[in-house]
C-alpha cells in the first residue's frame, strides 16, 4: 500500500465520523437498530474507499459518496424530500471544503473533477480535520438553540487542537527523512487526537444536557408535589367543613335569633376564610400548567399580590413539562418579583389555546427600573423556539408585558 492510498483511507475513516455527526445535526430520530446503523457506516467506508482505489477519479468518488450518504440517511426518520436535501447539503458542504483546500494548495480548477492526482497527501488530512471541526460547529449551534451546549470556555480551548494538528501534518509530510511507515503512524496519531478531543467535547455537552434535565425534573417534582398538597389540603378542609356544618348552622341560627348581626358576619367571614384558604388559581386538568400556576401564585399571595387569572387550555397539550417550567415558571418568577416591589401589586395572567396555538399573556406592575435579563429568560426563549414560537417582552409606563406564542397541538 503506497502512502497516498494509506492517507486517503485514514482521512476517509475520519470522514465517516464527520458524516455521523452531520446526520445527528440534520435528523432528530433514528429508526434502525445500532447494528444496522453501524453496518451502513462500514458500507460507506468500504464502498467509497474501493471506488477511490479502483477508479482513482474524483467524479467517481463523488457519485460513490452520494450513494453512501443516502444509504446512511435511511437510518433516520424523515420524509424523502428532507432525506435528499440532507444528502445534497451534506455533500456540497464537504465538497466545498475539499475544493477550497485544494485550490489553496494550488490544484488547477480544471483538474478538481477529473484529474486523479488533484488531491495531495496533505489535502486528505486537512479536509478531514476541517470538515469534522465545521460539523461540530454546526452541532454546537444546534445545542445552543436547545440550551444544551457545553461551556464556551471549553469549546474555545479545543480550537488550538485542530489548528496545531494541521501544522503538525505540514511538518510530518514535509520531512524528507521520515519513512513511509513513520508518516502513516504520525498522521494516525494526529487524527486520533482530534477524534478523542471532539469526543470529549460531545461528552461534556451531553453531561451539561443531563444536568439541565435534572434541574428541570427537580422543578417539576416540586410543582407536582405542591399541586397534590393543595388538592389534599382542599379536600381535608372541605371534609372538616362538612363534618361541622350542623354546628356552624346552629351557631348562626343562635346569632340570628338574638339579632347579633355583627357576630354573625364575623363568624361567616371566618368560615369563608377557612374554605378559601389555599386558593386554587388554575383547574384545567393539565397537571403541568396547573401545578406551576398554583404553586407560583400561592407564593405571590403571601407577598400581598392577588392576581387575576384566566386559563382555558385542554387537559393535555403536546408541550413537555420541562418546557412549561422553563417558560411559564421563569416568566411568573420575574413578574411576581417585580410586582411585589410596587404599591399596586398588580399581576394578570391569561392563557388560551386555539387553532394549534397556545397564547400566554402576563402583565405586572413594576417600579420602572429595567434590569438586565438573565438565564431564566434565555431558557424560556430557547424552550419557546422548540415549538416554533417566540416571546415578546415590552413595557409601558409602570406595566411590564410578556406575550408568548407556542404552536402546540392538543392530545
Amino acid at each position: 500500500m503506497n502512502l497516498h492510498v494509506a492517507l486517503y483511507l485514514m482521512s476517509n475513516t475520519l470522514m465517516m465520523f464527520v458524516i455521523w455527526k452531520y446526520m445527528g445535526v440534520f435528523f432528530e430520530t433514528r429508526k434502525t437498530p445500532a447494528g444496522v446503523m453501524a453496518a451502513s457506516f462500514l458500507f460507506y467506508l468500504a464502498f467509497t474507499s474501493l471506488v477511490f482505489v479502483v477508479f482513482n477519479m474524483p467524479l467517481a468518488s463523488m457519485l460513490a459518496n452520494l450513494v453512501a450518504y443516502f444509504v446512511i440517511s435511511l437510518n433516520y426518520e424523515a420524509s424523502m424530500m428532507k432525506r435528499i436535501s440532507a444528502v445534497l447539503c451534506g455533500y456540497i458542504l464537504m465538497l466545498t471544503i475539499d475544493v477550497l483546500v485544494n485550490l489553496f494548495l494550488g490544484a488547477p480548477t480544471s483538474s478538481i473533477l477529473f484529474d486523479s492526482a488533484f488531491t495531495d497527501n496533505f489535502g486528505f488530512v486537512v479536509v478531514g480535520i476541517l470538515s469534522y471541526f465545521l460539523v461540530l460547529l454546526l452541532g454546537n449551534f444546534k445545542n445552543i438553540k436547545t440550551n444544551n451546549a457545553a461551556s464556551p470556555v471549553f469549546w474555545i480551548s479545543t480550537l488550538p487542537i485542530p489548528m496545531s494538528s494541521i501544522f503538525m501534518t505540514i511538518i510530518v509530510l514535509s520531512s524528507p527523512n521520515l519513512s513511509q511507515l513513520t508518516v502513516i503512524a504520525a498522521v494516525a496519531v494526529v487524527i486520533s487526537v482530534n477524534l478523542l478531543t471532539f469526543y470529549l467535547y460531545d461528552t461534556m455537552s451531553e453531561s451539561h444536557a443531563d444536568k439541565l434535565k435534572a434541574v428541570m425534573l427537580a422543578h417539576e417534582k416540586r410543582y407536582y408535589y405542591s399541586q397534590c398538597q393543595l388538592m389534599q389540603d382542599s379536600e381535608e378542609r372541605m371534609n372538616i367543613f362538612k363534618h361541622d356544618i350542623k354546628n356552624h348552622l346552629s351557631t348562626l341560627k343562635n346569632y340570628a335569633r338574638h339579632h347579633q348581626s355583627t357576630d354573625m358576619v364575623e363568624y361567616l367571614d371566618k368560615l369563608l376564610g377557612d374554605v378559601d384558604k389555599g386558593e386554587t388559581y388554575s383547574e384545567t386538568g393539565n397537571i403541568a400548567f396547573d401545578s406551576i400556576i398554583n404553586h407560583k401564585l400561592q407564593g405571590a399571595a403571601k407577598q400581598g399580590i392577588y392576581p387575576r387569572v384566566n386559563v382555558a387550555i385542554p387537559p393535555a397539550l403536546n408541550i413537555e413539562a420541562g418546557d412549561v417550567v422553563a417558560i411559564l415558571g421563569n416568566l411568573l418568577d420575574n413578574a411576581i418579583s417585580a410586582a411585589a416591589k410596587t404599591e399596586e401589586k398588580m399581576l394578570n395572567l391569561q392563557i388560551n389555546w386555539g387553532k394549534g396555538g397556545l397564547f400566554i399573556s402576563l402583565e405586572n406592575s413594576f417600579d420602572g427600573e429595567i434590569k438586565e435579563r438573565g438565564y431564566g429568560i434565555r431558557n424560556a426563549r430557547s424552550s419557546a423556539e422548540r415549538y416554533n414560537g417566540h416571546i415578546k417582552i415590552t413595557h409601558r409606563d409602570n406595566v411590564f408585558y410578556a406575550g408568548v406564542l407556542l404552536y402546540a397541538e392538543g392530545l
